[in-house]
């Protein structure tokens, strides 16, 4: 059962085993323990709380790790039963606790078998899932600083149950697996087990069709990101872009594909379905049009032929500073100023000021012969729409000296600003949450 184990946990101190004591996670540690990685096992148990007899589970865990030798940690969360789905909550929360303790290479370990796969194809097919969801749970991927492994996927439960009773292991049920009240668990006992009845092999001809489909979506994505790169994915100063025309000469399917792929490198979760219809309304907008779209963690808009998304939105409003030397300054709206190099222009003599549009300011950018309307010369210089209000300009006294990261004016003393960087902290991905499958 543990054949494809040894190439996850070379270099890896640990392998950590979600230990709930139930029957799969017992068997599963058992297996680890007699193998040649035992001295690497750890046992990590997550009291959710949300049983009266969650404490007496820790305890038998605890136990039963302290009888074979296997080191045993253990944390207590409360989570609140009146909120949304309490078994996905539950689930994502044990994921988070798991990856906050990992150490750069850890293997985490889980107890998922065949009947579980066969139960998530299912459950996801009431939601809607695409291909990529129909693929069901991965027997292998990156996790957190390291990554988690399955093997148990391919055993059934009643050949895990087998096992323990001819090791004669002990376990915990959890009684709430019986309340139909939870989909799964309806799942597996008023739609499954009729389905096994019928069809004695239905949890592995539905564990062959979701290797299948991960076979599939794996290639989709391989051709999906090569045309992200057809597009000229871009790290902009603030947030990300994309090139629209190229993006318009796909059809309609390939031009959704490469937006959620685009996107999930920047998204905690996938962009809704319904999302697939403004996205597209998006792209396709007359070329004088500003739409925007809140999707996820920020929002997508549109400027000069590329679509955008922008994190973090809105941000705070920037504040006015004064700069009293060359130094980089932070703004408080996630954005820095930082200076050219000392080697360049003299520094301008006397304090300078950092302000921010008003409205009416007037420019004569350096290489230009007369002075024009700062919105008008924004436009003209490219500056996205929504960065405008943004753009530290810098003063002495009454003269503007530079547009920061955008051009110099033709006043005495500019020419040493030219160079100046002007960034948001958004300029890179973030890592994405935790997100359990």
């Amino acid at each position: 059962m543990l054949q494809k184990l040894d190439e996850f946990v070379q270099g890896a101190s640990r392998v950590l085993v979600a230990f709930s004591g139930g029957l799969d996670s017992t068997v599963l540690l058992h297996l680890l323990r007699h193998s040649t990685w035992g001295h690497r096992v750890s046992a990590v148990h997550v009291n959710h709380g949300l049983q009266g007899q969650a404490d007496a589970w820790e305890a038998h865990c605890r136990a039963l790790c302290g009888e074979w030798g296997i080191p045993f940690t253990s944390f207590s969360l409360s989570l609140p039963t009146d909120e949304g789905n309490i078994e996905a909550r539950a689930r994502d929360a044990r994921y988070r606790v798991i990856a906050d303790m990992m150490a750069p290479g850890d293997v985490v370990v889980t107890g998922h078998h065949a009947s579980d796969q066969a139960e998530t194809l299912l459950y996801r097919l009431t939601r809607g899932a695409g291909l990529a969801g129909m693929a069901g749970m991965h027997e292998c991927r990156e996790f957190a600083s390291g990554w988690l492994y399955r093997p148990l996927l391919t055993q059934s439960r009643a050949q895990l149950l087998a096992y323990a009773q001819a090791h004669s292991l002990t376990w915990v049920d959890d009684p709430s697996n019986d309340v139909l009240h939870f989909d799964r668990n309806y799942l597996r006992a008023e739609v499954l087990a009729p389905l096994r009845q019928r069809w004695p092999h239905f949890d592995q001809a539905a564990q062959r069709s979701a290797a299948q489909l991960a076979e599939a979506s794996a290639l989709l994505q391989r051709y999906v990101a090569a045309d992200v790169q057809r597009c000229a994915p871009s790290v902009e100063r603030l947030g990300f872009s994309l090139d629209l025309t190229v993006l318009r000469e796909f059809d309609e399917s390939r031009r959704a594909a490469v937006l959620r792929a685009w996107l999930m490198t920047f998204l905690t979760r996938p962009p809704s379905f319904q999302s697939r219809a403004a996205l597209e309304a998006l792209c396709l907008a007359r070329e004088d049009a500003a739409p925007e779209l809140i999707i996820g963690e920020g929002r997508c808009c549109r400027f000069r032929d590329r679509v955008y998304f922008l994190p973090q939105w809105p941000l705070p409003k920037p504040t006015t500073r004064v700069w009293h030397r060359r130094e980089t300054i932070v703004l408080g709206d996630g954005a820095v100023l930082i200076p050219p190099l000392e080697d360049g222009a003299p520094w301008p003599g006397g304090p300078l000021e950092i302000r921010f549009r008003a409205g009416g300011e007037r420019v004569q950018p350096r290489e230009r012969t007369h002075s024009q309307t700062l919105k008008k010369v924004l436009h003209e210089y490219a500056l996205e729409p929504w960065l405008r209000d943004r753009v530290p300009l810098v003063y002495r006294g009454d003269a503007l000296l530079a547009v920061a990261g955008v051009f110099v004016t033709s006043e005495n003393g500019a020419e040493a600003l030219q160079g100046c960087q002007w960034l948001y902290n958004t300029a890179a991905p973030g890592d994405p949450l935790v997100v359990s499958e």
